[in-house]
Protein backbone atom coordinates (compact mmCIF):
# COMPACT_ATOMS: atom_id res chain seq x y z
CA UNK A 1 0.00 0.00 0.00
CA UNK A 2 1.13 3.17 -0.93
CA UNK A 3 0.28 6.94 0.26
CA UNK A 4 -0.24 10.34 -1.56
CA UNK A 5 2.85 11.94 -1.20
CA UNK A 6 3.30 15.71 0.10
CA UNK A 7 2.97 17.13 -3.67
CA UNK A 8 0.11 14.89 -4.61
CA UNK A 9 -1.22 16.37 -1.46
CA UNK A 10 -1.27 19.74 -2.67
CA UNK A 11 -2.16 19.11 -6.07
CA UNK A 12 -5.50 17.50 -4.79
CA UNK A 13 -6.36 20.69 -2.53
CA UNK A 14 -5.27 22.77 -5.07
CA UNK A 15 -7.94 21.16 -7.49
CA UNK A 16 -10.36 20.70 -4.77
CA UNK A 17 -10.19 24.93 -4.29
CA UNK A 18 -10.50 25.13 -8.31
CA UNK A 19 -12.84 22.56 -8.67
CA UNK A 20 -16.49 21.37 -7.82
CA UNK A 21 -16.76 17.51 -7.24
CA UNK A 22 -18.80 17.43 -10.26
CA UNK A 23 -15.83 18.87 -12.62
CA UNK A 24 -13.80 16.40 -11.06
CA UNK A 25 -15.60 13.62 -11.41
CA UNK A 26 -16.02 14.19 -14.82
CA UNK A 27 -12.33 14.64 -15.16
CA UNK A 28 -11.52 11.50 -14.04
CA UNK A 29 -14.22 9.68 -15.88
CA UNK A 30 -12.61 11.26 -19.40
CA UNK A 31 -9.20 10.30 -17.97
CA UNK A 32 -10.81 6.91 -17.26
CA UNK A 33 -11.86 6.67 -20.70
CA UNK A 34 -9.14 7.67 -22.67
CA UNK A 35 -6.50 5.27 -20.34
CA UNK A 36 -5.05 2.37 -21.81
CA UNK A 37 -7.51 -0.92 -20.88
CA UNK A 38 -7.88 -1.07 -17.28
CA UNK A 39 -6.34 -4.05 -15.12
CA UNK A 40 -4.78 -3.58 -11.55
CA UNK A 41 -1.54 -3.44 -10.93
CA UNK A 42 -1.94 -4.65 -7.80
CA UNK A 43 -0.63 -2.19 -5.89
CA UNK A 44 -2.96 0.32 -4.31
CA UNK A 45 -2.75 4.24 -2.83
CA UNK A 46 -4.53 3.71 0.74
CA UNK A 47 -6.17 7.34 1.24
CA UNK A 48 -8.33 7.63 4.24
CA UNK A 49 -10.98 9.96 3.64
CA UNK A 50 -10.14 12.86 6.52
CA UNK A 51 -6.89 13.14 5.04
CA UNK A 52 -8.15 15.29 1.75
CA UNK A 53 -11.02 17.69 0.82
CA UNK A 54 -14.86 16.41 0.46
CA UNK A 55 -15.38 17.13 -3.18
CA UNK A 56 -12.47 15.26 -3.79
CA UNK A 57 -13.30 12.41 -2.51
CA UNK A 58 -16.74 12.53 -3.75
CA UNK A 59 -14.70 12.41 -6.92
CA UNK A 60 -12.41 9.75 -5.63
CA UNK A 61 -15.23 7.44 -4.83
CA UNK A 62 -16.50 7.44 -8.93
CA UNK A 63 -13.59 5.06 -9.58
CA UNK A 64 -14.88 2.57 -7.35
CA UNK A 65 -17.81 2.27 -10.08
CA UNK A 66 -15.03 1.20 -12.52
CA UNK A 67 -14.13 -1.59 -10.56
CA UNK A 68 -10.25 0.13 -10.26
CA UNK A 69 -11.07 1.21 -6.23
CA UNK A 70 -12.60 0.30 -3.00
CA UNK A 71 -14.14 1.81 -0.13
CA UNK A 72 -13.54 0.32 3.35
CA UNK A 73 -13.77 1.48 6.96
CA UNK A 74 -11.49 1.03 9.76
CA UNK A 75 -11.33 1.31 13.04
CA UNK A 76 -9.78 4.96 11.96
CA UNK A 77 -12.66 5.49 9.66
CA UNK A 78 -13.50 5.24 6.12
CA UNK A 79 -11.22 5.23 3.75
CA UNK A 80 -10.51 4.12 -0.04
CA UNK A 81 -7.62 1.88 -1.79
CA UNK A 82 -7.39 2.89 -5.62
CA UNK A 83 -5.25 1.30 -8.35
CA UNK A 84 -1.51 3.34 -8.25
CA UNK A 85 -1.41 3.25 -12.10
CA UNK A 86 -4.54 4.66 -12.43
CA UNK A 87 -4.69 7.15 -9.85
CA UNK A 88 -1.09 8.21 -10.71
CA UNK A 89 -2.84 8.92 -14.62
CA UNK A 90 -5.49 10.71 -13.13
CA UNK A 91 -3.31 13.06 -10.92
CA UNK A 92 -0.78 13.75 -13.38
CA UNK A 93 -4.15 15.06 -16.21
CA UNK A 94 -5.62 17.34 -13.20
CA UNK A 95 -2.19 18.41 -12.32
CA UNK A 96 -1.40 19.36 -16.29
CA UNK A 97 -4.98 20.62 -16.53
CA UNK A 98 -4.78 23.10 -13.31
CA UNK A 99 -1.25 23.95 -15.05
CA UNK A 100 -2.79 25.15 -18.46
CA UNK A 101 -5.91 26.92 -16.75
CA UNK A 102 -4.37 28.25 -13.94
CA UNK A 103 -0.89 29.34 -14.90
CA UNK A 104 0.27 32.44 -13.50
CA UNK A 105 -0.39 35.91 -15.92
CA UNK A 106 2.63 36.58 -16.35
CA UNK A 107 3.50 33.18 -17.96
CA UNK A 108 0.16 33.81 -19.94
CA UNK A 109 1.75 37.15 -21.43
CA UNK A 110 4.94 35.82 -22.45
CA UNK A 111 2.99 32.49 -24.38
CA UNK A 112 1.16 35.13 -26.36
CA UNK A 113 3.80 37.27 -26.87
CA UNK A 114 5.59 34.84 -29.07
CA UNK A 115 5.16 34.76 -33.11
CA UNK A 116 4.51 31.52 -34.26
CA UNK A 117 7.15 29.98 -36.31
CA UNK A 118 5.37 29.00 -39.55
CA UNK A 119 7.55 25.80 -41.12
CA UNK A 120 5.64 26.30 -44.21
CA UNK A 121 5.67 28.97 -46.67
CA UNK A 122 2.24 27.82 -48.20
CA UNK A 123 0.02 24.61 -48.30
CA UNK A 124 1.55 24.11 -51.74
CA UNK A 125 4.75 22.95 -49.81
CA UNK A 126 3.43 20.66 -47.62
CA UNK A 127 4.27 17.46 -48.99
Amino acid sequence: MKNLSSSNHAMWLKASNEFTAQNLKSEINETIKWAPCLRRSGEDYFIPRKSIPENVWDAMCEIEEWGMAERQDDTDGEFIRVDVSLLDLIMAAIQLLLEILFRPQSQTADIEAEKARVIYENYLTLG
